[in-house]
């Protein structure tokens, strides 16, 4: 009997525990469900698995979320940056080049949008709450992996990014539209 007052308090502790993660999770499930209603671009299974990559959103309310989706998504596209500096090294057909570096820039103008977007809805340092440069929208994302994508189909050349660009543009729909729903509405 003693033995099961001693088990009674540990017990109670494991079931708190398991009501919290229960709970954290269907933040996450509850915000995916909610992104995947509303935008045709982001996959609700997806949208979980992208953030259980990240132990943080675990306990995450919606804010963080919207900050581990952009710290996520600009790691990604930093480094398929870099596999596009690399590619174009290796390339040296001119049509070739034009293609990598317009991706190029498409992708450095996805990541001013994405800081943009988070400092407007104040989810880095320094953020102050102010209307953004550019319209939050997750088609810019779609605009950029598409963009980089139609430049290779229209030089008929085989595209070597087409998993960085479908991964990007999944991603970065899930950050601008998570900015989107956390930012306050604009005087404009």
């Amino acid at each position: 009997m003693a033995f099961l007052r001693a088990l009674s308090p540990l017990v109670f502790t494991l079931l708190l525990l398991l009501a919290a993660s229960t709970s954290d999770a269907s933040i996450l499930e509850e915000t995916c469900k909610s992104l995947a209603g509303n935008h045709t671009a982001i996959d609700y299974p997806y949208c979980v698995r992208f953030f259980q990559a990240s132990k943080e959103s675990a306990t995450a309310d919606t804010h963080g979320l919207a900050a581990i989706a952009v710290r996520i998504t600009e790691a990604a596209a930093e480094g398929t940056a870099k596999r596009i500096a690399a590619l174009r090294s290796s390339h040296k057909e001119e049509k070739m080049q034009e293609c990598l570096r317009i991706s190029s820039d498409l992708y450095a103008y996805m990541l001013a949008v994405l800081g943009n977007e988070a400092k407007a809805a104040a989810l880095v340092d320094g953020g102050a709450q102010h209307a953004a440069a550019s319209p939050p929208t997750p088609d810019v994302a779609r605009y950029v992996a598409d963009g980089c994508e139609g430049r290779f189909r229209g030089n008929k050349e085989t595209l070597p990014l087409v998993a960085e660009y479908a991964e990007f543009r999944q991603s970065a729909s899930i950050a601008l539209a998570l900015i989107e729903a956390i930012s306050p509405p604009s005087d404009q």
